[in-house]
């Protein structure tokens, strides 16, 4: 059963490759979404998959993939949207 996650993240995110960590680890765990550059200095991702993936790509995201440094995380756990045919990054 396909889940949706979305998650906006605070603090270091943004000029760190962080949108194409997030899409790099996606993409290997089969999950689909995206990742964005929010106007106020956060990211918003939003992905589709099994919950199991999902959470641990949650719990990995929280830690901050390379330079990054996560302030603040924000999640909500939805049923899955219309879905996504792969991960972008918009």
């Amino acid at each position: 059963m396909s889940r949706e996650m979305h998650i906006v993240v605070s603090g270091k995110v943004q000029g760190v490759f962080f949108r194409a960590s997030v899409k790099a680890r996606a993409e290997a765990e089969d999950i689909r979404g995206y990742a964005r550059n929010l106007p106020n200095g956060t990211v918003e991702i939003v992905l589709q998959g099994s919950p199991e993936r999902l959470e641990g790509l949650r719990k990995w995201i929280s830690r901050g993939p390379g330079s990054s440094s996560i302030s603040d995380m924000n999640v909500e756990i939805r049923p899955a949207g219309e879905p996504f045919e792969g991960f972008e990054i918009l």
